[in-house]
């Protein structure tokens, strides 16, 4: 029998029993706390046990001795980890010798609301913390010049990088990058951006089996 049971139902002795509650999460903060809707009140400071942070706008379990609500365990599900992978509908034309942020037109498992069609370029995020990025596209084949494709952070910070790889006569050129772990403070974005110098345009190739992508993860606190 779980210690939870024990607590819950009140067999531990000397112990407060457990009060189990639902409550609405209003806002999660870079303390590892939340804001919590019970009852149509605010409680702000309320610890997540959880390792992955709890969605505003989505319900949770909250458990109370009576006097404070110390815990935090939130329903889960795949859309609503912050995880969001935005991508492309359509060929992307790039002119030559040009930086090219790629825009999105579509995001899967965006219920923090990362993308936005008012900055179609960005994944932005929605709590401070640790985060990674990964991206992935594919030239069109073309025999001259090489390629490039990076992820910056806010306009500037290049968080990955590849450089500069030389084009193949009759083959596409496809071009994954990744970051280490790296830092975001809350509304600081990420972008993809690519590069080529084919002396002419190319296209980012978005296809049955190709489609650019870039995606945000958080890590955590």
């Amino acid at each position: 029998m779980s210690d939870l049971y024990r607590l819950a139902s009140g067999m531990v002795q000397d112990a407060a029993p457990i009060r189990v509650r639902f409550g609405e999460i209003t806002s999660v903060q870079a303390d590892r706390t939340c804001t919590v809707n019970v009852g149509g009140a605010d409680v702000a400071g309320v610890k997540y046990a959880a390792g992955m942070a709890p969605c505003p706008g989505k319900v949770a379990f909250l458990l109370t001795d009576g006097a404070d609500l110390f815990a935090v365990n939130h329903m889960t599900a795949a859309d609503l980890t912050l995880a969001p992978r935005a991508s492309r509908n359509a060929n992307l034309t790039v002119a030559n010798t040009t930086d090219t942020a790629v825009t999105w037109a579509a995001v899967n498992s965006d219920a923090w609301g990362c993308w936005n069609a008012a900055s179609p370029t960005y994944l932005s995020a929605p709590l401070t913390g640790r985060y990674m990025a990964t991206a992935q596209v594919e030239f069109a084949g073309d025999a001259d010049g090489f390629r490039q494709a990076w992820i910056r952070r806010n306009g500037s910070d290049v968080l990955g990088y590849v450089k500069q790889i030389s084009a193949a006569a009759a083959s596409p050129t496809n071009m994954v990058v990744a970051t280490d772990a790296f830092d975001m403070t809350k509304a600081d974005y990420v972008e993809l951006v690519v590069r080529h110098n084919a002396g002419n345009d190319l296209v980012l190739n978005r296809d049955s089996t190709h489609n650019p992508h870039l995606t945000l993860i958080y890590l955590g606190p």
